[in-house]
């Protein structure tokens, strides 16, 4: 089934937190007064703007794929681009300060902030150490078991001892309801430099029978559209490796939300969208099973 992606959002404190970031109040960021993005190389930049209230930031969209600017759920500023196609802007005026986080719906790992500061305010001056281990913090936290100690009983695998790690999370759709997993591999360098997860050139050894498609909109789309998945935990199908599939709306059809495979291929027979298939491996597990 095709799935959409949806990115779990990630909190300002806990990435101070997990990173060591050092904040120092009273010096003005020294790119307060921008109000232009540029969307480049599958990445907002800058990723973090800082701009006073009543200002109007604009998206200008480098790239040859279409983009969106999302906010995320939970911020109290909503805003939502649409597909900007290449070469295309969006505008959106802020009103109220506050942080706020946003994403790209079609790929979900592009994501950035933006601070808006209320009159008479300075923003912080942001310094980054190096953890030792990388952790993702999300505002989900999904917490990781390991197999019980063998060790303690005499029976069973060794595995040590079970700790629980914050790891970024994401949902697509599977007949129509939302599945979460986490995206951790995929086959192709430049996919895992965009997406920032692991190079895994073996998986492109694996065979395209042996892995369920994991359909991708590409250009226009619905909004709030997101990956679907052609399998989930407890079909005879699943794996937790997927295939790509690109989906691409045609120029005479109306693009609604896709929420299925069986949805997806329907439309395909009847000449509304076009398929195209990429021997590009992701290991993206199902964690979770959400019920529609």
């Amino acid at each position: 089934m095709h799935r959409q992606i949806v990115r779990s959002v990630v909190s300002v404190s806990a990435i101070v937190a997990a990173f060591g970031i050092v904040v120092s109040p009273g010096i003005r960021s020294a790119n307060a007064q921008t109000s232009a993005v540029l969307i480049k190389g599958f990445q907002f930049q800058p990723q973090s703007l800082t701009v006073p209230v009543g200002a109007t930031v604009t998206w200008t969209n480098q790239d040859t794929v279409a983009h969106t600017s999302t906010s995320d759920a939970t911020d109290a500023v909503q805003w939502n681009s649409g597909a900007i196609a290449s070469g295309h802007s969006f505008s959106f005026t802020f009103s109220r300060a506050g942080t706020y986080t946003y994403h790209c719906m079609i790929h979900p790992f592009m994501t950035a902030s933006i601070l808006v500061q209320s009159a008479g305010t300075t923003a912080p001056t942001v310094t980054a150490t190096a953890p030792t281990s990388l952790a993702v913090p999300t505002s989900t936290p999904v917490f990781l078991s390991a197999y019980p100690v063998g060790a303690q009983n005499g029976t069973g695998p060794i595995m040590g001892t079970a700790r629980s790690l914050p790891q970024l999370t994401w949902q697509g759709y599977y007949d129509s309801h939302k599945d979460t997993y986490l995206n951790t591999d995929v086959s192709t360098r430049a996919m895992a430099a965009a997406m920032k997860i692991n190079y895994s050139p073996g998986l492109a050894h694996a065979s395209m029978g042996s892995t369920a498609p994991m359909y991708l909109i590409e250009g226009r789309a619905a909004a709030n559209q997101i990956a679907v998945f052609g399998s989930q935990p407890g079909e005879a199908d699943y794996s937790p490796l997927w295939h790509e599939i690109i989906v691409r709306w045609k120029a005479n059809a109306h693009p609604v939300l896709l929420t299925s495979d069986n949805q997806i291929l329907a439309l395909q027979k009847s000449g509304k969208v076009t398929l195209q298939t990429n021997h590009v491996i992701l290991n993206c597990p199902i964690i979770k099973v959400q019920k529609g």
